[in-house]
Order: C-alpha cells, then structure tokens, then sequence
C-alpha cells in the first residue's frame, strides 16, 4: 500500500510530484506521438532538475507579451478581447514548441483592473501607450523615519 503524502519524506514527496507529472494521473492524449513528445518534454525538466544532463537544454521562456506581438496583436488587445488571447498564445505555443510555457497569464484580463481602478501599475491604454507593457507606478509609500515603529508593531502600523 502506498504511503499518504502525510507519511512521506521530502525525497519521497518529490519523487511522488515528478511521477505524477511525468505520467499524469488520467490524461488523455490526443495520439501516442503526442503522449511521447511530452513525457520527452518533462524528462528534458527533471533531467536538469535532478543535474543530469538533459537531451538539450529545457526552453521555458517568460513570454510576457511576445504571443500579443507574436499573433499579431498589440498588449491591449489581448488584454480586452479574449478571443484574440488565445489565438496568438496559441499560435506562437503551436509554432515555436516551448518545452514548456506560462500560459497567457501575462495578459490578464484588461476589465478586472478597470473595476479595480488598479493603482499600483499603468496598463495598456491606461497610462501606457495599446503597444506597451506594465509600468509600475512608483512611489514613496513608506517614509524611512516609519521603520522602527512598523518593525516595533507590525500589528498596529498604519
């Protein structure tokens, strides 16, 4: 009987996590070729993991915005229309083949910081031009005379 995650050392613990992605626990893949170049994918990761050496180097790049430009699209148009999101992400996933890659998660939904009124970053068509990035909205938020009483109280400080 298998040990609960509970009872495992923290070798075991990872050993259990490698496992389970390299052989995820009902997937469907689309065909044997498919299910072959991921397990090809993963093993490159958990080779370079584990100090072994890799087939090649795992690619996993922090794409940001590249697949807005990739598909053709501008930072604000992937931001406010989702259909747009996902065909450039994926045409650049499909055509550049990442071992690996973040998801869109650099294009976050454009309306949620609208409700928000998000302060802390200008976005694209707010603050920074539709082909721009995030800018952070620097600021002196904590003055260095407020210090010692955060460090004293952190409970308290305001």
């Amino acid at each position: 009987m298998a040990k609960q995650w509970e009872e495992m050392t923290p070798a075991e613990k990872r050993a259990d996590l490698c496992d389970k992605w390299l052989n995820p626990p009902g997937a469907k893949f689309e065909s044997p070729r498919t299910e072959k170049e991921y397990k090809a994918r993963v093993q490159r990761f958990l080779d370079a993991l584990n100090m072994k050496k890799p087939d090649r180097v795992p690619v996993f790049p922090m794409q940001g915005f590249f697949g807005a430009y990739y598909g053709g699209y501008t930072p604000y148009d992937v931001m406010y229309d989702y259909n747009k999101l996902m065909e450039s992400y994926v045409k650049m996933i499909v055509e550049t083949a990442p071992d690996a890659h973040s998801s869109v998660t650099g294009a976050p939904p454009g309306i949620v910081y609208d409700i928000l009124d998000y302060k802390l970053y200008s976005w694209p068509g707010h603050g920074v031009p539709k082909n721009a990035s995030y800018q952070a909205r620097e600021g002196e938020y904590m003055k260095a005379s407020e210090y010692d009483a955060l460090i004293a109280d952190p409970l308290t400080f305001s």
